[in-house]
């Protein structure tokens, strides 16, 4: 066993070493990725389906980075249609993101309206329960084991946009109920090979949001000046 976990362990090194070196060569790519679709809809309350925010809202945040000339955007979710999280964990991983974006509304019992931020939890690395995934090097598609370690390794980096992400938040609702990220076992940050944030935008149980243009607009703006603000402070740390 342990000879077998060694074995993986070199795949996985291998794979993450090969991502590293590719950083800071051509564009930064952003893997933003709407929550739920096709026939998982989300929260569903008062008119306001979760599925349909979460796709529009990509998009526009995915346009405006589109903008910026260092940064490639690629979707997991494109359109009403179901998508298994292994399914968008692959796509994430066979785009050679470095950063990955998932984008999910909330529903609290509180009419106070605010968003959170979640990313990996480091307590709760479990190789034992980890799915085979299929990931490349190279021209070569290689089955890991523990790929559960991958999402890990990029903890530090994680919380650096997450807690600047929380921030921003938490100034754009003023509202500081949600101090910082809150650190979960998320499945679908688990297996990417990238930094991983997951953000409930709003609070879809508050009778004070509304989903109108100028809140698409200016909500928009706080992610993506975030993701932009993660990757310039990257390009200076290289």
């Amino acid at each position: 066993m342990k000879k077998f976990l060694f074995i993986c362990f070199i795949f996985i090194t291998t794979f993450i070493t090969t991502f590293v070196f590719t950083l800071g060569k051509g564009k930064h790519i952003v893997v933003l990725d709407p929550g739920h679709g096709g026939s998982d809809s989300g929260i569903v309350i008062g008119g306001h389906i979760e599925k349909y925010i979460d796709l529009k809202l990509s998009e526009i945040i995915g346009e405006k980075l589109s903008k910026n000339e260092n940064i490639k955007v690629i979707y997991t979710r494109e359109g009403d249609v179901d998508d298994s999280i292994k399914s968008r964990e692959i796509f994430a991983n066979n785009g050679n993101g470095n950063l990955f974006v998932s984008i999910h509304c909330g529903s609290y019992l509180t009419d106070k309206n605010f968003g959170v931020v979640y990313l990996l939890n480091e307590n709760d690395i479990d190789v034992s329960s980890a799915d085979l995934l299929e990931g490349n090097i190279g021209d070569k598609t290689i089955k890991f084991f523990p790929f559960k370690i991958a999402g890990y390794y990029f903890l530090p980096k994680s919380e650096n946009i997450a807690t600047s992400m929380q921030n921003s938040l938490n100034s754009f609702y003023n509202s500081y109920l949600i101090k910082k990220p809150i650190h979960l076992k998320l499945r679908v940050l688990e297996n990417i090979v990238m930094p991983g944030i997951l953000i409930e935008v709003c609070n879809l149980n508050s009778e004070s949001f509304t989903e109108d243009d100028k809140w698409y607009d200016s909500i928009s703006d706080v992610i993506s000046n975030e993701i932009i603000k993660f990757f310039s402070e990257q390009n200076k740390n290289e």
